[in-house]
């Protein structure tokens, strides 16, 4: 029971470690790159507006000049006009063309530059709890979370069928150094003792030594020659980071 406590609370401390981190470290950056490219944007748009507006501009000018020509030369003047609006037609057209080109390119650009932050992001993000996850398990850890993790590999050794654990009992035999206990923090040798009695039900013919492994955080692994079990929070905190990181929103 105490084992649970613990992992509830050591979950609930890297939820909120994780909220935190991605608030800070995810949604200000984009929303900057996003502010950024939209200022592109607008400053295309601006210059296609600056081109249509000489074309109008322009299309004035001919209208004024229209007016002064002298009634012989409005034949010319209309074929001027005709040609002076199909250019400013083109020249809109040409505009329109280049401030949509831009906008796209600035879309397809923001995109990407949106996927790089964002892959960026997360395995900072990813990195940064694993950190401070890791800090705060070895801030809380203690021998009896050692103890529950050597309860459960107690337990399982127990629901074993009788031929897997005739094998692990062939290999503890074999093994040079007997059967190896590997655990974070250090035990107490009272408690040490009382394991190896434990441990001896399921091992009668092995000599059992424990080593303290910072490596586990917290927990205990047992050793064999070809075989491990281990049961500690370094492991489930892996495979947080591991599920973090898949389940990262793209």
């Amino acid at each position: 029971m105490k084992l649970d406590l613990w992992t509830l609370a050591l979950q609930a401390i890297n939820f909120l470690v994780l909220a935190w981190l991605l608030h800070r470290l995810l949604y200000t950056p984009i929303l900057a790159v996003l502010a950024r490219r939209r200022e592109q944007v607008d400053e295309a748009r601006e210059r296609a507006a600056a081109a249509e507006a000489r074309a109008e501009a322009s299309r004035a000018s001919l209208e004024e000049e229209r007016a002064a020509i002298p009634h012989e030369r409005e034949q010319a003047t209309e074929r001027l006009h005709e040609e002076l609006t199909r250019e400013r037609e083109e020249r809109r057209a040409a505009a329109a063309e280049e401030a949509q080109a831009l906008v796209s390119a600035a879309r397809l650009e923001l995109a990407q530059e949106r996927e790089r932050a964002l892959a960026d992001l997360r395995g900072e993000v990813t990195r940064l709890a694993g950190q401070v996850a890791e800090r705060l398990l070895r801030a809380v850890r203690s021998p009896l979370i050692a103890e529950g993790c050597l309860e459960q590999l107690v337990s399982h050794l127990a629901q074993l069928p009788a031929p897997e654990l005739e094998t692990l009992r062939a290999q503890a035999a074999q093994a040079e150094g007997g059967l190896e206990v590997r655990v974070a923090p250090a035990l107490a040798p009272d408690a040490q003792e009382r394991w190896r009695e434990r441990l001896r039900e399921r091992f009668p013919e092995a000599r059992v030594s424990f080593v303290e492994d910072d490596a586990l955080i917290a927990g205990a692994e047992l050793r064999l020659p070809v075989a491990r079990l281990r049961f500690d929070l370094q492991g489930l905190l892996a495979e947080a980071l591991e599920e973090l990181s898949r389940d990262q929103p793209a």
